[in-house]
């Protein structure tokens, strides 16, 4: 099953690409240099990410309210952790 990231603004419907390894290696790749701190800030790169090539673009996902844009950081947190534990199981 894909993961996809969706969100609905001005009554439009914005799906993004899958969870892929970019996405992956992205919030890994902030997570291991600890230089930030929080769900949203080591994975909000990933966010963005998984819009590219979408019509959903830095602008639009910048208009969404916060609490959207938390949401999607903390799913995409959800699913870093779920390839981290197959690949250390």
């Amino acid at each position: 099953m894909q993961k996809v990231l969706t969100f609905e603004l001005n009554k439009k419907k914005y799906v993004s690409k899958p969870f892929d390894f970019e996405a992956f290696r992205l919030t890994n790749e902030k997570h291991l240099k600890g230089e930030v701190v929080g769900v949203a800030s080591v994975t909000i790169d990933s966010v963005h990410y998984m819009f590219e090539g979408t019509e959903a673009t830095d602008d639009v996902l910048m208009a969404l309210p916060v609490p959207k844009l938390v949401e999607m950081c903390g799913k995409v947190w959800i699913w870093y952790n779920e390839v981290l534990k197959v690949k250390n199981a």
